[in-house]
């Protein structure tokens, strides 16, 4: 006797549909929509803040201003690096 899974037991008619679509289905598609929803999101808001941020500064400035973000970006990143290896470590 091998494994049988719930859905073995279940007829195609009686399985738990949604708009008559699989709930596996519509779980991946809710989740697809979230995710597509928050790049947008984030896409725009990003945008608008550099936007916002080019026409108020003149090329120079904005370049400097993106520098010292990444310098910070990484020095975070690097703390955080080392921070977590040295945990690591003690176990």
């Amino acid at each position: 006797m091998g494994f049988r899974s719930p859905a073995d037991s279940m007829s195609r008619d009686s399985a738990p549909t949604w708009f008559g679509q699989p709930r596996g289905l519509t779980i991946l598609f809710l989740t697809e929509m979230w995710e597509q929803l928050i790049v947008a999101l984030a896409y725009a808001l990003l945008a608008g803040a550099v936007g916002t941020l080019w026409s108020s500064v003149n090329h120079a400035q904005f370049f400097a201003i993106l520098a010292v973000l990444a310098m910070a970006a990484g020095a975070m990143l690097l703390t955080m690096d080392r921070s977590t290896s040295r945990i690591e470590s003690e176990r």
